[in-house]
């Protein structure tokens, strides 16, 4: 995963996978809820107010490889991720891409954006995608003014066949981004929790409706 400038190390994946198999209270996590496709965790950051957020997420009938199409590929990430009204790739490189992100917040908020550095690699031993995200700076991309600029703190996801099934998916998404500025913590951890549902959610309902027909149609 090394390289000369790759911001991104083999400590990152080992971050990531830690906190992915850890679940006790022992261990500073905290259940939140649970559906039928997705169960949620929380965990305080003593060195941060904001929660890092866990998601389990299931997704049956849709292939690992069109779950990665859905996330990695940003032009199709678009159109299911109603979040981001702006999603930008600023460079793309040989291990990563920079990529900036305008975040539509609630009436009296204002708006946020983000600038992340995304790598996408497969680890064939753990026979594991994974996405890892890391906070970025770049000229090309300065603050705007009226846009409060968010920080990445640590974020990823994990995506895996089901066991039993590998047309169906299983992936974890860890989650733990600062709005920095104005707004209640309690608002964004709110916020937060819900993320993982609304991405289960909007995913598997885009696919369903729309990325099989198009699939078909193109084939």
């Amino acid at each position: 995963m090394n390289g000369e400038d790759d911001p991104f190390t083999q400590e990152d994946l080992r971050k990531i996978l830690h906190e992915e198999s850890c679940n006790s209270e022992s261990e500073g996590w905290q259940f939140v809820k649970s559906t039928e496709e997705a169960e949620i965790w929380r965990k305080w950051d003593e060195n941060s107010p904001v929660q890092l957020i866990k998601g389990f997420l299931r997704f049956p009938g849709i292939p690992p490889d069109d779950v990665i199409e859905l996330i990695a590929n940003l032009k199709v990430r678009m159109r299911w991720e109603k979040r981001f009204p702006v999603i930008e790739e600023v460079d793309v490189l040989p291990h990563y891409k920079i990529v900036y992100w305008h975040v539509k917040m609630p009436f009296g908020v204002a708006d946020r954006d983000l600038l992340q550095y995304i790598s996408h690699r497969k680890d064939q031993e753990r026979n594991l995608h994974y996405v890892l995200y890391k906070n970025a700076v770049d000229k090309r991309r300065p603050e705007v003014p009226g846009v409060v600029r968010a920080k990445t703190i640590l974020s990823g996801v994990l995506i895996r066949p089901e066991e039993n099934d590998p047309n169906s998916t299983r992936l974890t998404i860890l989650l733990q981004n600062d709005p920095m500025g104005w707004i209640p913590k309690s608002i964004v951890n709110f916020m937060s929790a819900r993320a993982p549902l609304e991405w289960q959610e909007s995913l598997a309902q885009f696919y369903r409706d729309v990325y099989v027909k198009e699939k078909e149609l193109s084939n």
